[in-house]
């Protein structure tokens, strides 16, 4: 067994994100079936529980691939120096239960560029599968931030680069939402604050830029991952930002009319958010 003073401390950014709801659901499957009716009900809370958290961490997986090799997008940059700045990052999930972690290390000293690209890739994962849940009618909440962690031999994160992403997803966000963290947003407001000439430092700054534009303030002025903000605005997702516009809709009102005050109002910040967002979709729509 490894002892605590072997494992190399290393600064990730990492997101925690948990599949609302599923308690009940899974609470549901109370015992053992001991007949066919019973194995029957037993595989349906599967399939409503289970299946739902493996869909979305399947999804989730096949979010990040699109963005682990990454290459300068400057045009000024001759071909060569570009594929010099090329970025494959060391992505890595853990599942538990109905929660999930994605994390990247940001561990490469000679390319400090790196670290803005891992974030940048984070916060565009996460806005897709914000808006994937949502879209389908899965609550999902986030956390995301930096910090320092080590990886253990099972694959487990430990430290604060996980706690922080925890305690902005189960104690700050409370509705379906993904709230940024002070820590990152400030390492890329400083990275972007930067006058250096060193072509690296370059690429950190138009990565830092491009995921800042991804994080939006809501309504009562915590960041977050702005998934139907400007960022994440084509026309060929419009149809999922109206179906996030109905979730959010008929969650409110469903709740309202069971007299569930606490996840009324929830749902009902979920809408604000929305309706903030959705006039700019329907102006894209129009002018497609």
């Amino acid at each position: 067994m490894a002892d605590a003073s072997d494992y190399q401390l290393v600064n990730y950014a990492a997101a925690f994100m948990d599949l609302m709801g599923q308690k009940d659901r899974i609470l549901a499957l109370d015992r053992m079936p001991t007949n066919e009716v019973e194995l029957k009900r037993a595989q349906g809370i599967l399939r409503d529980s289970l299946g739902v958290v493996l869909d979305i961490r399947r999804k989730f997986r096949e979010s990040t691939e699109k963005y682990r090799v990454i290459e300068d997008e400057r045009p000024e940059i001759p071909a060569q120096l570009r594929k010099s700045l090329r970025c494959e990052l060391k992505t890595f999930d853990i599942g538990v239960s109905d929660s999930f972690i994605l994390a990247v290390p940001m561990d490469n000293p000679e390319r400090p560029d790196e670290a803005c690209v891992a974030i940048r890739m984070l916060i565009a994962a996460v806005g897709g599968m914000m808006m994937d849940a949502h879209s389908s009618g899965r609550p999902l909440r986030a956390g995301v931030d930096i910090g320092v962690g080590v990886r253990l031999d099972n694959g487990e994160l430990y430290g604060p680069a996980l706690v922080r992403p925890y305690v902005l997803e189960s104690k700050i966000a409370d509705y379906p939402r993904a709230v940024v963290g002070s820590t990152l947003r400030d390492f890329l407001v400083d990275t972007c604050a930067s006058t250096s000439t060193n072509v690296a430092d370059g690429h950190a700054r138009v990565h830092a830029s491009k995921a800042l534009q991804m994080v939006g303030d809501d309504h009562d002025g915590l960041q977050i991952v702005d998934y139907l903000g400007p960022s994440f605005q084509r026309r060929e997702m419009a149809k999922y930002a109206f179906r996030v516009e109905r979730f959010a809709n008929e969650s409110r009102d469903y709740f309202t009319s069971r007299g569930d005050s606490k996840l009324s109002n929830r749902y009902g910040r979920l809408k604000h958010y929305v309706d903030s967002r959705l006039p700019a979709w329907s102006a894209l729509v129009k002018g497609a």
